[in-house]
Formats: C-alpha cells, structure tokens, sequence
C-alpha cells in the first residue's frame, strides 16, 4: 500500500483481516480517511508527519498498540485538519498526553474506550473548540473530571463510565451547556450532592446517567 500516493481513502473495517498493519501505511501523504477498524489487526501505530491530510483515523477494535504502549506519539503528529480519532478497544496504556489537542486543534470525535488508559483525564482537552464527542469509558482513569470539560461549549456527548473517577460533579459558575445531549459517567467513585442547578445548565439533556456512584443529598428540583 506503501506505492499508492495518491490514495485519499482506505477502508477495510468490518472483515476478518489478521497480522500485522504494513508500516509503510503511515507514510502514504494523501490519506484522508483511514478506516481499519473491527479486525483481528496487530502491530503499531506510528502517526507520522506524512499524515497531514488525515481527517479520520478510525481503528478500534483490533489488537494494535502504540510504538512503546503509551499514547504520547498521538501529539506528535501535529494534524491541523484531522477531526476523527476512534481508536478504542486496542491495547494502549499510560495518559492522555497533555498537548493532544494543541496537536490536532480541529478534532471534533475522540474515542478511546476499552483500553488500559489511567491517570487523570487532561483538561487541556477543553482547548478543542471543535470537540463534540468524547468517548472515555471503561479506562482507569482517576482523580475528578476537569471542570475545563464540562464547560466545552461545542460537547454533546460525555462518556467516562467505567472508570475509577472521584470528587464531586463540579460545574464552572459561567457554565451553560446548550449543546450537551449525553452524560454518562456511571460506575465511578463520584461523590457529594448533585448540583442544584443541573437542568438548567443543561437544557437539551437526553441522557444522565450518574449511577453506581457514591452521590447523595437530594435530587435538583430544576
């Protein structure tokens, strides 16, 4: 595939495809869409610079890792076009790197669910004005989920379930979340009360799922 330069879309997803992804995928400039998901796919990931027409990069589940497990090469790409990264259920580990959205500042959809993540969730994923959609289920993931993300004005849909997740449900004082249609962060270590003003703050609200946590108090009358 490697020869192919002016291959602007691959799609293989959904087929029983084996063994290793060809390195030399990664260096094929012209890509735009890259669709490899739902396989029995192995190997590495290498976002190389050669990338940098790539809108969607969509490669869950599969058993890929990135070079040396971790995720940090995902900010080393440097797209500014790329708006799709789904690439859960894989076998990557260690954090969300810290300047992933500087690296990719027009990503509109990241789903990382499935995998070994951890550490905190970085609130620098805020810097994303573009991000509607934010997949983190069934990681491990600690510590409190960063007011920064709540305050996303673009988000309509949150999805943290499944993690290891603590503090209260905090929202910024200027927060108004018109866009949000889905909440989900049940099964976590969330605690204390509810805030009060939750409905307002979410008028378009579709989904709230905050159970299997350790809330209490009362339910918001708004």
């Amino acid at each position: 595939m490697s020869n192919c330069r002016s291959l602007n879309e691959f799609f293989v997803n959904r087929n029983n495809l084996q063994r290793r992804i060809p390195s030399g995928i990664w260096n094929v400039s012209s890509l735009q869409h890259l669709c490899l998901g739902a396989n029995n796919l192995t190997g590495f990931f290498f976002l190389s610079f050669f990338l940098f027409l790539l809108f969607a990069l969509l490669t869950g589940t599969n058993c890929l890792a990135w070079a040396a497990g971790r995720l940090d090469m995902m900010s080393s790409g440097n797209s500014s076009v790329l708006e799709v990264i789904e690439i859960g259920v894989n076998e990557f580990y260690g954090c969300l790197p810290d300047d992933m959205c500087f690296s990719h500042p027009n990503l509109e959809w990241l789903e990382l669910t499935y995998t070994q993540l951890s550490g905190q969730i970085t609130s620098s994923l805020s810097h994303s004005r573009a991000l509607c959609r934010i997949h983190l289920s069934s990681n491990n993931f600690s510590g409190s989920i960063p007011p920064e993300i709540v305050n996303m004005s673009a988000l309509q849909v949150l999805l943290l379930s499944n993690n290891s997740l603590t503090g209260e449900l905090t929202l910024p004082s200027s927060s108004n979340l018109s866009a949000l249609k889905t909440l989900d962060s049940h099964r976590n270590l969330l605690s204390g009360s509810l805030p009060p003003d939750l409905g307002f703050r979410f008028p378009n609200l579709e989904v709230l799922n905050l159970g299997s946590n350790q809330f209490s108090g009362k339910i918001p009358a708004e």
